[in-house]
């Protein structure tokens, strides 16, 4: 059986990241036929078989500059050895904010840098946003390595500029390929021209990289995202097993008032991920409670520390209320202190008053009522949140506890 690769790509305007994807689903037969014809015409061709692989990805393009839809596009392929789900961000500053719901549920990050710029503070913000929300594994594409005629001393001088800015960022693993999209060098077969390069092409990396994904705890946590009363006093409740396994008879707690309960009858179980359930005993159960087998496994607090990346335009005003989105509850909550902002520049933690647009900080958040919380690295769901104006109702925060 196949597993499944999930990635995130990511890089600046015009380092070449939609000829990139284009040209791997174009070489592993991942174009649909009716693209096919539509790829033979363009200034971004290549020379010899004059295909414009960035039209693969034109469709989009275009829709952003209109301003029709600026997200996150999702495509597919498929090799011998894996499925991929291929998550392709937007590269502009100011769509940063999406970056944070593909690095969420990405395995690695391919991020991109023209060879003939280099990194910029903008690479450095989506390496830094890949690592707090969760990526191990790093994959930098220094592209357009045919503009500067495959020199291998400007790539070892961008290599190790980005190794020594990143190594204290604790990934798994960071492998560096020079490739050029456009005429297709290191992407899925060996380049002659590169032949001082003795590392794998991007595929072979793909194809090799192993992520070793946690087991999962013996500890069931799971929390409830519906309740609906099928007739008096028969409740079915509806959740998320995030860690652990449910069976009938299972003794669990509910993390805000302690009661214990005990799972009666199991009516739907999809991969032991999503359930519904009904309950021996009477319980005081809400969507957006927490039922735990150990009450120790998880922390219930109104206050916490968190990465902060800020996305809205407008200033964040500390001890002003935000709605907060945390699992499957929400409640309000205010920035009690601004502990420090990562600046990308210099690389290191600078004080700060203020938090603007696409800044990382580092906080202290106070909710109005406790909340079920664990650190982001063990537990996604109960380790992430968002933070909404009330008044707008726009997102304007995303974070990870930690």
């Amino acid at each position: 059986m196949k597993d499944g690769l999930k990635i995130m790509t990511s890089g600046c305007v015009d380092d070449g990241k939609s000829s990139l994807l284009g040209r791997l689903l174009f070489e592993t037969g991942s174009v649909f036929a009716d693209q096919l014809p539509d790829l033979h015409s363009g200034p971004t061709t290549d020379s010899k078989n004059k295909i414009n692989f960035s039209k693969i990805f034109d469709g989009l393009s275009a829709e952003r500059e209109q301003g029709i839809t600026i997200d996150v596009a999702y495509r597919y392929f498929s090799t011998d050895r894996r499925h991929y789900t291929v998550a392709d961000v937007p590269g502009h500053f100011e769509y940063t904010k999406n970056m944070a719901q593909a690095a969420s549920v990405s395995d690695l990050a391919l991020i991109l840098v023209s060879a003939t710029d280099g990194l910029k503070e903008q690479t450095l913000r989506h390496t830094k946003i890949a690592q707090i929300f969760g990526i191990k594994h790093i994959c930098l594409l220094i592209n357009k390595m045919d503009l500067i005629n495959y020199d291998s001393i400007a790539f070892e001088k961008i290599k190790n500029e980005f190794i020594q800015k990143t190594k204290s960022w604790n990934f798994n693993s960071v492998t560096i390929i020079p490739v050029s999209a456009i005429n297709g060098d290191q992407i899925t077969t060996v380049s002659a021209k590169m032949d001082w390069h003795n590392g794998p092409t991007l595929l072979k990396y793909l194809e090799n990289i192993e992520i070793q994904n946690t087991g999962p705890s013996e500890n069931l946590i799971l929390p409830i995202q519906y309740v609906t009363e099928i007739e008096p006093k028969e409740k079915i409740y509806l959740g998320s097993v995030l860690a652990g396994i449910i069976q009938i008879n299972t003794d669990l707690h509910n993390v805000r008032t302690h009661e214990k309960v005990n799972i009666r009858d199991i009516h739907a179980n999809y991969a032991n991920q999503s359930v519904s359930f009904g309950i021996k005993n009477s319980a005081n159960i809400h969507r957006g409670d927490v039922l735990v087998q150990n009450l120790n496994s998880v922390t219930y607090a109104n206050k916490f520390q968190a990465n902060l990346l800020w996305i809205d335009p407008a200033t964040a005003l500390t001890d002003a209320k935000y709605d907060i989105k945390l699992g499957f509850y929400w409640d309000q909550a205010s920035i009690q202190k601004i502990n420090y902002k990562f600046d990308l520049l210099n690389l290191s933690e600078m004080v700060t008053a203020e938090i603007h647009c696409n800044d990382i900080v580092n906080v202290e958040i106070k909710t109005t009522n406790p909340l079920c919380l664990q650190d982001f690295k063990i537990c996604k769901t109960l380790g992430t949140f968002l933070l909404v104006d009330r008044i707008s109702q726009k997102t304007v925060a995303v974070g990870t506890v930690n």
